[in-house]
């Protein structure tokens, strides 16, 4: 599926795309989405470039709301460990 919402942004450069796709994830997709989503990155599947970029820009803009590696809220977990927290 991100690779769809990709293709809408296919004529924008890679950051500013990347930026409205982690907007998109970070408010409409549901958290085993996003596990999802990084399963699919994490075992290496073919997605765009732009899509490994949204996905590290939606863990980015969580991270720096959600410092706290112990929290218990799985979506701070999945976008921590995308992050590399």
């Amino acid at each position: 599926m991100a690779d769809e919402i990709a293709v809408q942004f296919d004529r924008r450069p890679i950051a500013e795309a990347a930026t409205e796709i982690a907007g998109h994830i970070r408010t409409f997709w549901k958290p085993r989405m996003r596990r999802a989503l990084l399963a699919a990155i994490d075992s290496g599947a073919d997605t765009a470039p732009v899509v490994h970029a949204a996905a590290a820009a939606a863990a980015a803009a969580r991270v720096e709301r959600c410092q706290d590696e112990r929290c218990q809220d799985e979506r701070c977990q999945d976008e921590l460990s995308l992050a590399g927290a």
